[in-house]
């Protein structure tokens, strides 16, 4: 029972209120009263269950908002596995034009060659530094040094000394 001055619990059997200590007689209280408590009691539960409900909702789409979020790159787009990164155009492999060829090694190696002679002498490493940008070191070269590069579609473009040099994959 709930005191009708303060509406705190009453224990059963206690004719004053804990709360304000006011007088709360159950003799002078109707059927329809009990009745309107009980309803009372019942949309209070009821508001603690929702409240809980809901907490448990914004816990668990935390969760998953965390786990989405490290499950993406840094432009913000989920990093699933398409058809299009699994077969995107690959580096490596043995690349020529007209001037001669270039094969890069799964490695970091790289070679220059034309005709079947090695230029430049011999294997060098290379790092893909980004989407446009190799860096070449080691061999003969006095210094490591970036070059620009564009891959797409069995085509290579790698940009050295102002010009490009277009190679075919073979």
């Amino acid at each position: 029972m709930f005191c009708r001055h303060c509406g705190a619990r009453i224990p059963s059997g206690s004719n004053y209120c804990p709360g304000c200590g006011a007088r709360n007689d159950d003799s002078d209280k109707s059927p329809e009263y009990h009745i309107l408590m009980k309803a009372a009691e019942r949309r209070r539960l009821l508001a603690v269950i929702g409240v809980a409900m809901l907490l448990g909702i914004c816990v668990f789409g935390r969760s998953c908002l965390a786990e989405q979020k490290s499950h993406t790159n840094s432009s913000g787009f989920a990093k699933e596995a398409s058809m299009a990164e699994q077969e995107a155009p690959s580096i490596i492999g043995v690349w020529k034009c007209e001037q001669g060829e270039v094969t890069f090694m799964e490695n970091g190696n790289m070679m220059l060659g034309k005709d079947g002679i090695v230029l430049g002498g011999g294997w060098v490493q290379y790092e893909i530094v980004d989407e446009e940008t190799l860096y070449i070191s080691g061999g003969d070269l006095p210094v490591g040094m970036n070059i620009e590069y564009t891959l797409s579609d069995g085509y290579l473009a790698l940009k050295m000394n102002g010009g490009a040099v277009m190679f075919t994959k073979e």
